[in-house]
């Protein structure tokens, strides 16, 4: 799907419907809407700055989690890493629906940031660097959609 400068975000603009979404829908409590808002704005939203969500590369999203690991815990990260794959979740999900709604059906695409990041949340390190360095997407590449990381296609490979 082809979106327009104008309609692509920042980690912290898709952030900030994230953060809607979890609080209205998911009705997170507001103790763990405090950690992920501090996720959000002392961490990842400083880290990929003005760069959009399509724009953000494995290399990127790696160096963040070495960056991190320097001075947080690898739980912390890893929290992190879950909150950006949410993100990216939802955008993907709000994504597929604009274009149902305007009567396209849109190809699943791999995107390798999601894969380093859905590789994160299943805690193994060494998935993550293999995953980062050994299977790389490619631009033919299509996955099957199936619940519950429908948006990360690493699934499939493990």
């Amino acid at each position: 799907m082809l979106v327009s400068r104008a309609e692509r975000k920042t980690v912290g603009e898709a952030g900030v419907v994230y953060l809607e979404h979890l609080e209205t829908i998911k009705q997170r409590k507001p103790t763990t809407m405090a950690d992920y808002r501090g996720y959000l704005r002392r961490h990842l939203e400083p880290y990929f700055a003005t760069r959009t969500l399509d724009r953000i590369e494995p290399e990127l999203v790696e160096a963040y989690m070495r960056l991190k690991l320097e001075t947080l815990s690898s739980k912390m990260v890893v929290n992190h890493l879950n909150f950006l794959h949410g993100l990216f979740g939802l955008e993907l999900e709000i994504g597929q629906r604009a274009a149902t709604t305007r009567g396209r059906k849109l190809p699943v695409r791999t995107s390798a940031a999601r894969r380093v990041v859905n590789a994160a949340r299943t805690g193994c390190a060494a998935r993550l660097a293999f995953t980062c360095v050994a299977s790389p997407p490619t631009p033919s590449s299509k996955v099957e959609r199936s619940p519950p990381f429908a948006c990360c296609p690493v699934t499939a490979h493990w």
